[in-house]
């Protein structure tokens, strides 16, 4: 994944898209070193474990997880990996580049999935609340660096949300 994740985030560093890491190593400081060993060039959080604030409300329970938000902060893919990703990505930022409406319908905000009331993803049951066609929940947490933001400081952009590790 982390190939393709910087080939993306170089790819579109002049769109309005980001890349959210939601990091579970244990150790900041050894989660930084690898970073900049490994080229992570995009925003990340450090929940500190697996079992972290984040990974416990998101309800994150295997590891990458991956949610693609709309611009108006809408979850419209979870578990989209390599090619997945980017055509999710892509149509995205199409969509957002073309106006509220202009790619045909779209789910509103507070609109509740269809289908099973206890969606999946490879078989693992994720939060009713977190399904696709709902808004994603805000967050207030600090990046690597200490320096505090919020979810909803994204909005008017595609985010991807990638809670993974180096571990």
């Amino acid at each position: 994944m982390l190939p393709r994740e910087k080939a993306l985030v170089k790819r579109l560093e002049k769109e309005p898209f980001a890349l959210i890491g939601i990091n579970t190593d244990k150790d900041p400081g050894e989660y930084k070193k690898q970073a900049s060993d490994q080229g992570v060039t995009w925003r990340s959080a450090w929940d500190g474990s697996t079992h972290g604030p984040l990974c416990t409300a998101w309800g994150v329970s295997s590891f990458p997880t991956i949610y693609v938000l709309d611009a108006q902060g809408t979850i419209r893919y979870v578990g989209a990996r390599n090619e997945k990703l980017d055509e999710a990505v892509e149509a995205l930022l199409a969509e957002a580049k073309s106006g509220p409406g202009a790619s045909g319908e779209k789910p509103s905000p507070g609109a509740k999935p269809a289908g099973d009331p206890k969606p999946s993803i490879d078989g693992l049951e994720i939060p009713v609340g977190l399904s696709i066609g709902r808004r994603a929940p805000d967050f207030t947490t600090k990046d690597v660096d200490g320096v505090e933001f919020k979810l909803s400081d994204y909005r008017g952009k595609v985010v991807v949300l990638d809670f993974w590790g180096f571990w």
